[in-house]
């Protein structure tokens, strides 16, 4: 491989040269520009879905219960101390509740390219940076008010203080390594695989007694995390959580979409499919390949660059890979911390590459990162399309833009709007545990709501009367979720207040008996028609 990009930095430029070059301020500026403008574009446009919901109604709650009460099954409790704290200074509208994702997803565009430039050379954390800036993974993670892109940059700015802290074994650097992967961890447990690459690294290329201590010490510091956070989850017989799988290779194509922004659209053509699936295998396996063949062509006195980045893609996938196939904990979004390692073999084989390779490389990132951003807001996902036959249900599964993760926005103002029936005053709603958040931050507590267990059916002597007495009862339930235990639920109720009606909104049901039924709008409802 020809080295013709830019050579690293030298460990005397690693001690005092940690702001950008003064030939890229205007390129990386830009850069800069154009990734806060595609992670603040509509910000606020899409209504608040289920875990984002579930998040508001966690930081909203005082921090000493936050850090030391589980409420959170499957992540930590920094994020939401975080958000709490946002929140009361700029309230908590959609996109101020976004806002801290955002802004870290612009941010971790600056250190992309402070951490490619200390490794590659100024061209390569350029290009790395405009990679980051125009990824639509990163650009749908950022505009969630989720700890994803959070942790994310936690662990890319503990990952470039680690790189420098190896260049010049100063202690400040090994002690933001400590604290910043600390906090990364507290953010979301898949840090934690962040924190692997750097100490299996350091066993492979530099054992550094400062180094060891310094990231030996994340894991203690995070310890209580995980007693109270963690492990009562993890140590449930089907995971941390309900919805992950077990991992399998079939989880591969997808972890290849999201490292490219998902460019394709599930039922696009098959020969469309074929051609992106090709473009796709160029543009993960050859930087890859690339970065390993460098790797094997270092020397310890380089400070192993290739390395440390490949690591950074590989080991968490494998890591993580391993650890689903014990436990169902696998979603690639979980990866995130992977991806700044494949944009900088990217960038390197895009730098470094001369000739064809280069060109074919560079027209098939084109191509998918184009794809990827034509539907950056409305990344595609499977959904059920409920008509009504006689006498019976129907659900058609149907593809359907996912330009709202859920309209709870509308569902809700809908429910609300039908509570207020004339004659009506004392209406009741239904949601599931994970979605009661969700309700509440849209209702601000107008309508009484109560959480029942995921796939449990209404237990009928403490709810019935409580059904019986309402004015109108309302069911509402999500699309993700299977649409059997929801339609049990309603099927009691209507055995109860007899016929009712239903309302779909995008990846949002809406069932609705008794006087404000009518005003709902939708479709009638029986017992006989929701199921035996």
């Amino acid at each position: 491989m020809r080295d013709t990009a830019s050579p690293p930095p030298s460990e005397g430029d690693v001690r005092t040269k940690w702001v950008p070059d003064r030939t890229a301020w205007l390129p990386l500026i830009l850069i800069v520009m154009v990734a806060a403008a595609l992670r603040l574009w509509h910000l606020g446009a899409q209504s608040v879905w289920t875990d984002e919901g579930w998040g508001w109604a966690i930081a909203i709650r005082p921090a000493l219960e936050v850090l030391t009460r589980r409420l959170d099954f499957g992540n930590p409790p920094s994020y939401y101390l975080l958000l709490g704290f946002w929140m009361r200074l700029f309230g908590d509208s959609e996109a101020m509740l976004r806002l801290p994702s955002a802004l870290a997803g612009t941010a971790s565009v600056v250190v992309l390219y402070l951490l490619g430039r200390d490794l590659f050379g100024q061209r390569v954390g350029l290009v790395a940076a405009a990679l980051l800036a125009f990824s639509a993974t990163h650009i749908e993670l950022s505009q969630l008010a989720r700890p994803y892109v959070v942790a994310g940059f936690l662990s890319l700015l503990g990952t470039w203080l680690f790189w420098r802290a190896v260049r010049t074994d100063r202690w400040p650097y090994w002690l933001g390594v400590t604290v910043v992967g600390t906090a990364a961890f507290c953010s979301h447990y898949t840090s934690a695989l962040v924190v692997a690459v750097q100490g299996a690294y350091l066993l492979a290329a530099h054992r550094r007694a400062r180094g060891f201590l310094a990231v030996g010490a994340i894991p203690l510091l995070s310890l209580p995390c995980v007693l109270v956070h963690l492990a009562p989850g993890i140590a449930r017989p089907d995971g941390y959580d309900f919805w992950q799988p077990y991992f399998s290779l079939t989880h591969l194509m997808p972890l290849a979409g999201m490292l490219l922004g998902r460019p394709l659209l599930a039922g696009a053509p098959r020969l469309v499919v074929a051609v992106c699936g090709g473009l796709a295998l160029i543009a993960i396996a050859w930087p890859l390949w690339q970065g390993l063949l460098r790797a094997a062509q270092e020397d310890r006195h380089s400070g192993r660059p290739a390395l440390l980045t490949a690591g950074c893609l590989v080991l968490p996938i494998a890591l993580l890979a391993a650890a689903a196939r014990m436990k169902p904990i696998w979603d690639d979004v979980y990866l995130f911390g992977a991806l700044p390692g494949y944009l900088l073999l990217a960038a390197l084989a895009l730098a470094d590459g001369r000739g064809k390779p280069r060109v074919v490389l560079a027209a098939s990132l084109l191509v998918l990162y184009t794809l990827a951003l034509s539907r950056s807001h409305i990344v595609p996902r499977q959904t059920r399309s409920w008509g009504y036959e006689p006498g019976v249900f129907v659900a058609r599964p149907s593809w359907e833009p996912r330009s709202a993760f859920e309209d709870w926005r509308g569902a809700v103002a809908a429910t609300l709007q039908a509570a207020r029936t004339p004659g009506g005053a004392s209406p009741i709603a239904f949601v599931g545990e994970g979605t009661l958040g969700t309700l509440q931050y849209y209702s601000r507590g107008s309508l009484p709501a109560y959480a029942l267990p995921r796939d449990a059916r209404l237990a009928e002597a403490d709810v019935a009367p409580l059904v019986a007495r309402a004015d109108s009862v309302f069911i509402l339930a999500p699309d993700r979720f299977p649409p059997d235990g929801w339609e049990a639920r309603a099927r009691q109720v209507a055995q109860i207040r007899g016929p009712g009606r239903f309302r779909r909104f995008l990846g949002v049901r809406v069932f609705a008996f008794g006087k404000g039924a009518a005003a709902l709008g939708g479709i009638p409802v029986t017992a006989g028609n929701l199921g035996p």
